[in-house]
């Protein structure tokens, strides 16, 4: 981490090569993600049988819904982390995060434990006794080790703040990979459940975070917490820059990445929703690319702004955003030339789209990524609530404005209205609020 007294000149080195490493070992991380994935999802479904695996799914999606209790308190952090340098103050903030966080885990614990005594899987959908035993089980199981990851995170999201990505993207990958010889050791001596497949995928991964945790722990003082008078100021810029990071990462996101397919769905027929469904999915994983650079990114622009090394600050973006155009344009060129035959291939001939289709629904989705690029880069010069209430409105003028052109041209409004609002806001208004605050 640095401070006022560093040179300006030995920051930028130095941040430079820590982002350097953040990128390389995002890279590493996202690939034995992807490991994860190829393996455990094939050799799932063929240990425990559709049905047991489609409990499993269920469950875990239950539980997912009871993440957004973590009220973006992460982000947060390393924020926080990352704008103070003094380290004493950072020992309060990850001291009060991690109040914080045991507060918001017990509540989510005793919301697991009502849900699963008022029977409420059956309210959720209707399953027989075995895959209710299942569900039960796997929402049991992965709620608790949630709240485990939840609590030993706050030492996580606080070393991303003082910019060693590196370190915890290198634990993500050891887990990732225990945990896909874990699947492949289940199913070769035939005990797979859905209990053993839920600690497999989600368990050694929690593993790796809270080994990483307890050697900051023993040896750095900065993150051993204790009690201060005055935890009650960090947990309110906690809660607050929470909100706003909840906001922009989850509430923004499920609109125009869920909300939008039950849109369609009502007005042009399940059928349209899964075609769109099909390219959101893809898009996504597309998407997984931006947040290796943005993750690590985000502490670094806060500590040069912090420092007032606008200079390093404008070249980041600017290399950054250049790159991103540079993709997009590719992209674009890509998806005219061999966009309907490359859908064809990894989603199946019962997915037909057209490259008119194609190209709209690139160009509105680039714009969405364009806009939450920049919205991380204003998030971390501290207009956390300007950028939240941008992509709220955005996201919320693209469902209107979806809505009705759905009703006109099929799916396909959906992703114009994407491109309206966008033009309307976010593409243009956060790189001039961005230029505004580091003009020299």
């Amino acid at each position: 981490m640095f401070n006022i007294h560093n040179s300006i000149d030995g920051c930028r080195k130095v941040r430079n090569n820590r982002l350097n490493l953040a990128i390389v070992s995002s890279l590493v991380s996202k690939v034995t993600t992807v490991l994860l994935q190829l393996v455990s999802v094939p050799m799932a479904i063929r240990a425990l049988g559709m049905d047991l695996y489609s409990s499993y799914s269920l469950g875990i999606a239950i539980t997912s819904v009871l993440c957004f209790i973590d009220f973006g308190v992460g982000n947060g952090v390393t924020r926080l982390i990352a704008k103070d340098s003094d380290k004493n103050n950072q020992k309060k903030i990850i001291s009060a995060a991690l109040a914080l966080n045991i507060i918001l885990s017990i509540i989510m614990l005793a919301l697991v434990m009502l849900l699963i005594m008022v029977d409420f899987v059956k309210y959720w959908s209707p399953v027989c006794s075995e895959a209710f035993s299942a569900i039960n089980n796997v929402v049991l199981a992965s709620s608790c080790i949630i709240i485990i990851n939840t609590i030993f995170n706050t030492w996580i999201r606080a070393q991303a703040g003082m910019q060693e990505v590196h370190v915890s993207n290198i634990y993500n990958a050891c887990g990732n990979i225990m945990s896909s010889l874990f699947v492949l050791a289940a199913v070769y001596f035939d005990c797979m459940s859905v209990t053993l497949l839920t600690i497999g995928v989600f368990g050694l991964p929690c593993i790796a975070v809270v080994a990483n945790a307890c050697y900051l722990l023993a040896t750095r003082d900065t993150f051993r917490p204790t009690l201060y008078a005055d935890h009650r100021k960090y947990i309110y810029m906690l809660l607050s820059d929470g909100v706003a990071f909840s906001l922009t990462g989850t509430f923004v996101v499920f609109i125009q990445r869920e909300l939008v397919k039950t849109v369609v769905a009502k007005i042009a027929g399940l059928n349209a929703a899964g075609m769109l469904s099909a390219l959101i999915q893809f898009a996504t994983y597309a998407n997984g690319i931006i947040t290796m650079i943005t993750v690590p990114i985000m502490p670094g622009i806060t500590d040069a702004y912090q420092i007032g090394d606008k200079v390093w600050v404008k070249n980041i973006v600017k290399r950054i955003s250049l790159y991103y155009i540079a993709a997009f344009m590719l992209g674009l060129c890509i998806v005219i030339i061999a966009g309907p035959f490359i859908l064809k291939v990894l989603m199946g001939a019962e997915f037909v789209y057209s490259r008119y289709y194609i190209l709209i629904f690139s160009v509105g989705f680039g714009l969405i990524v364009w806009g939450q690029l920049n919205a991380v880069f204003v998030s971390a010069i501290g207009k956390v609530w300007f950028v939240a209430k941008v992509l709220t409105a955005e996201s919320l003028i693209g469902l209107l404005f979806g809505a009705y052109l759905v009703s006109k041209i099929g799916y396909i409004g959906i992703c114009v209205a994407w491109i309206l609002a966008s033009l309307m806001l976010s593409s243009w208004l956060l790189p001039k609020i961005l230029n505004k605050n580091t003009r020299i």
